[in-house]
């Protein structure tokens, strides 16, 4: 789904506009149905990870909660560790959309705004029971 997204107000124009939302790039299944679209999509940094001895990367969440489907995540990880954000920065990227062992993630990072700085962090998930071994991979995909 493309959808213009309104509130917070980003203080950059180019930040204005039409986006994918996260949760429609992660899907409800193992694997993003938009695997291999080049997406633009707008969130919150929850965690700035681009050090060589980190992940290369960072975590963004969608603002205002989200979709409200527990069966797909509001969050995605942005594997790309030239790119200058900081935690509770509103960014919007555009990038293309993988998989990576199993897990969804932005790559090929073609553009990045920062929307918007200080922002408050979206609500964390609480885990009140880790899922087994064996479905690990297909239940953990959505957070």
């Amino acid at each position: 789904t493309t959808v213009p997204i309104s509130n917070p107000t980003p203080t950059s124009p180019v930040c204005q506009g039409s986006v994918t939302l996260i949760s429609d790039i992660q899907g409800t299944g193992s694997s993003s149905p938009l695997e291999g679209n080049v997406v633009t999509v707008r969130g919150i940094v929850t965690a700035d990870l681009q050090r060589q001895d980190q992940l290369r990367g960072f975590f963004i969440q969608e603002e205002g909660g989200g979709d409200g489907n527990s069966a797909s995540s509001d969050g995605v990880f942005v594997y790309s560790s030239s790119q200058e954000v900081n935690q509770n920065d509103l960014v919007q990227v555009t990038a293309i959309a993988k998989e990576y062992f199993g897990l969804t993630r932005l790559t090929t990072v073609s553009k990045t705004e920062i929307c918007s700085s200080g922002n408050a962090q979206p609500n964390a998930v609480v885990f009140t029971k880790l899922p087994s071994r064996s479905t690990a991979d297909v239940e953990l995909e959505k957070y």
